[in-house]
This record gives C-alpha cells, sequence and structure tokens, in this order.
C-alpha cells in the first residue's frame, strides 16, 4: 500500500510539472496513469484541480469521474465533478453529479446552494437561482464569489438598484479590498443610471492591471449613458489608445460622435466597422450603423444591417420600427407590413437596447462570465 501511495504522489507531482512544461503528451500519459491505478482519493483530487486550474476541463472532469466512481460517497468528488461540467457549459451533466452529494457541513451545504444557483441561472430558470444564490450568500456572507454572482444575477434581471445595494454592502461589511466586487459595483451603477457613482467606483481601480481595461470601459459608458457625450468621446479615445482595449469603446465612441457631430460619417463608420467586425453580435452597433447609412442616401445597406440587428434581438423594438420605416420609405409593401407586425407585437415591452447591449459584454455567454471562478472544494 505504501508504494501505491508513492507512485500516485509521485505522478502528482510529475503531472505538475508536465503542466508547468506545457507538455501535453507526458500530461495524457500521466492522467491515463492516474486513471488505470487504484489511485487515492486525495490524490484523484488534487490532480483533478491542477487540470482545471490550468484550463484543461475535459481532463479534469474525467479525473473527477473517477473519484466519485471509486468513492461515491464523497462530497468533495462529487461537487469538483459537477463544478467542472459546469466550466464546460454541460448543464445537466454538472447538476446530476451533484445528484446524491450529502453536505455534511454548513460550507458544503452552502456550496451546493451556491453551485445549484449557478447551474440554475445559466440555464435561464433565473427564479430557483435567486432563491438558491440568495440563500448561499445569507448562509455564507464571507465568500466573495457569493456576493458577487447573487449580484451578476440581479444584474441579468435589470435589477441594477438591488445589486449595487448588496454589493456596497459586501464591501462594508465583508470584502473592504475585493478590486472585483468594487468592479460589480461600477457596473451596476453605470446600469442603474448612477453615473457619478460608476464614474467613482471605476476610477477607484485605475491602479489595478487587471481590472483597469474594464473600468475604463463601464466609465466611458456611464458618460453616455448619462448623454455626456464630449466625456464619452474623450474617455474612449483615451481607453482605445491604451494596451488591448475593449472593442465596445469603438461602439461608443461611433455613438457620442454620432450625437456630437452627425454629419462626420466617415469616423463614425470607421469606428462602428471595427465595432461590428470584433462583435458581430452587436445589435446596436449594426442600429448605429443603419442610421449612418440611411442618413448618406444608403438605404440599402441600413435595411441589412437592421435585419442582421434583428435576427441577433428579435424584441428590439427599436429596430423592426426602423425595419419598417425603410420598408416603407423604398416602397418594400410586404415586408413593411411584417416588420409592422413585429413591432406591434412587442413595442410595449420594449427595453433599453444600449443597456441591454453594454450588459452582454459582461453576462453574454450560457454558463455566466464567473463560470470558472468557483475553486474546487
Amino acid at each position: 500500500m505504501a508504494c501505491a501511495q508513492t507512485e500516485s504522489r509521485d505522478a502528482v507531482q510529475r503531472l505538475s510539472e508536465a503542466l508547468e512544461a506545457q507538455n501535453t503528451q507526458q500530461v495524457t500519459a500521466i492522467e491515463n496513469e492516474l486513471l488505470s491505478a487504484a489511485t487515492g482519493l486525495n490524490k484523484l483530487l488534487e490532480a483533478g484541480s491542477l487540470l482545471a486550474e490550468k484550463g484543461r476541463l475535459e481532463e479534469s472532469a474525467r479525473l473527477f469521474e473517477r473519484s466519485r466512481e471509486r468513492f461515491p460517497a464523497s462530497f468533495e468528488a462529487r461537487y469538483n465533478l459537477a463544478l467542472a461540467r459546469f466550466a464546460l457549459n454541460q448543464l445537466v451533466p454538472a447538476q446530476n453529479a451533484l445528484e446524491g452529494a450529502q453536505p455534511s457541513s454548513e460550507r458544503e451545504k452552502s456550496a451546493i446552494l451556491y453551485l445549484q444557483g449557478k447551474i440554475q441561472m445559466a440555464a435561464g430558470d433565473m427564479a430557483n437561482a435567486k432563491n438558491n444564490l440568495e440563500e448561499a450568500y445569507r448562509r455564507a456572507p464571507q465568500e466573495e464569489n457569493y456576493a458577487l454572482d447573487l449580484a451578476l444575477l440581479y444584474i441579468r434581471s435589470s435589477a441594477y438598484v438591488p445589486a449595487a445595494d448588496l454589493l456596497e454592502a459586501a464591501i462594508v461589511q465583508q470584502h473592504l479590498t475585493s478590486n472585483e466586487i468594487r468592479l460589480e459595483l461600477a457596473l451596476a451603477d453605470a446600469l442603474a443610471g448612477r453615473a457619478a457613482k460608476a464614474i467613482a467606483a471605476s476610477n477607484t481601480l485605475a491602479g489595478d492591471t487587471n481590472t483597469r481595461s474594464i473600468a475604463a470601459l463601464i466609465t466611458t459608458f456611464a458618460y453616455c449613458h448619462e448623454n455626456d457625450f464630449a466625456a464619452c468621446r474623450a474617455d474612449a479615445a483615451q481607453a482605445l489608445a491604451a494596451p488591448q482595449p475593449h472593442p465596445y469603446l469603438h461602439y461608443l465612441r461611433a455613438s457620442a460622435l454620432w450625437n456630437l457631430s452627425p454629419q462626420e460619417t466617415q469616423p463614425i463608420l470607421d469606428d462602428l466597422n471595427i465595432a461590428v467586425e470584433k462583435l458581430p453580435a452587436c445589435g446596436v452597433c449594426l442600429q448605429l450603423r443603419s442610421r449612418v447609412y440611411e442618413s448618406t442616401g444608403k438605404e440599402m445597406a441600413a435595411i441589412v444591417d437592421l435585419q442582421r440587428s434583428v435576427t441577433i434581438d428579435p424584441q428590439s423594438a427599436a429596430a423592426w420600427y426602423r425595419l419598417f420605416q425603410l420598408y416603407k420609405k423604398t416602397g418594400k409593401k410586404p415586408q413593411e407590413a411584417e416588420a409592422l407586425r413585429h413591432y406591434q407585437a412587442i413595442h410595449k415591452q420594449q427595453t433599453d437596447d444600449e443597456a441591454d447591449s453594454f450588459r452582454s459584454q459582461f453576462t453574454g455567454s450560457a454558463a455566466g462570465s464567473r463560470s470558472a471562478k468557483a475553486a474546487p472544494l
């Protein structure tokens, strides 16, 4: 038994070294060795966590799967397997992995509620996700990720003020030094129309290289959302000059310039073309470009962009209404009637396309932008 344990321990050490050296062939060989041997639970979990940390989620899931098969009573094996499946956006397998998990501590009970809530949020079951994430946060407010993900759910549900209030309380009560919470607070405040608070929160992150670029994006959006287009344009230009700027800044600068000097169509189009190329699912980018095209007499190009926009977001009342107007202007009677029908069906429930588009830069992925943040237990 001692020999087997030594081999297993050596295998995990060799796996760590192979991962650091990015030796894929050796990593695969050691993984197969761990799977085929009578490896102990702790070593399987340790090896699975090493792989997860390096983004090798499929291999990580295989080791956690073996952990559950060999040690079905292990809470850690089931939880870590569920976490790996969730990070792979395999929502049903992730939920199935939690079946039969028997938490034996308050920490484990909170962890189950938290991960179930994340899975439900990714699946669009927002009501149950809200209940589970709120309960997880109530039980363990000291867990930073619980605050972040509950606030993210509020943001995805357009409950921006509750999200900001939660994050403000989290900073004061538990997480005074958390830049991630400050960043999400700035996002919530910006979306809530609290431009001054959003900008102040973002400015506190100017010295943090990990959050600086996103903070600059939030500040620029806050100015635009407040209709301070001169500040928005200036801020966007400064942020775009920095290394690796977010491509949404091109849309924000174009929007600011359109509102300030709509006759300057070429620089507006230059920015929008970059935004559309780098963010092909940006419906508001296409909508604004269609306005620029229409202003220069290019109605057919404007129609094409609006058609793409309503394909991306069929619930955009603004895009359907402009399509209706352009079809009417160009004499396309059947299309005119169809666009009007779509507009009339949804215009009473129309949302803020600008806010929705900006929010999607942070919450657009199916499994949620924080899918890999929760560490294995």
